[in-house]
């Protein structure tokens, strides 16, 4: 009598056995590991303009000339940037032949304005520092501006003046 007692305990020896060879320590395992996926944004500066050309055509002396005549807002800059931008303005190729100042015989300079028509920024010359367009565009804020010509007061020359001016993005 004293084996059939026993023996009914052997099947339980034997599953706590393997239970345990199983499941080491005999702690029911649940997930030991997990994946985290990370995503990172990159920040980053994107503008363009349009047109990229634009000709005052024929200037009289002494005149200004603006795109104003047109309409205000003539220049289109598009921002996909995926931080704020403020917009910067400057000659990078000064004129064919002309000088940059104040207007006088053979000198000539640009003002600019942000959408408003107000030609109140004066765009500056290389190697001076850059001066801002617009101010902190929100981020994907597309906005217009308009460029506007101080012509000499005389031409000694009748050439085609041409200059570059560049436009800069930085973060604001």
């Amino acid at each position: 009598m004293r084996i059939k007692r026993v023996l009914w305990l052997v099947p339980l020896v034997v599953a706590l056995m393997l239970g345990a060879l199983v499941i080491p320590g005999g702690i029911a395992l649940a997930d030991t590991t997990q994946n985290v996926t990370i995503n990172a944004t990159p920040s980053f500066i994107s503008i363009s303009n349009s047109p990229s050309t634009f000709s005052f055509g024929m200037v009289a002396a002494g005149a200004n000339n603006t795109t104003e005549n047109s309409t205000t807002g003539w220049f289109a800059l598009t921002d996909t940037s995926t931080v704020n931008v403020t917009t910067t303005i400057k000659v990078s190729a000064n004129w064919t032949s002309w000088a940059w100042g104040s207007p006088a015989p053979d000198t000539a300079y640009l003002v600019a304005s942000d959408g408003d028509g107000a030609y109140d920024i004066a765009v500056p010359d290389q190697p001076a520092a850059a001066t801002t367009l617009h101010a902190s565009a929100s981020i994907g804020e597309d906005w217009t501006w308009e460029i506007g010509l101080e012509a000499p007061t005389e031409f000694t020359t009748g050439s085609i003046e041409e200059c570059t001016i560049l436009l800069t993005g930085a973060p604001s």
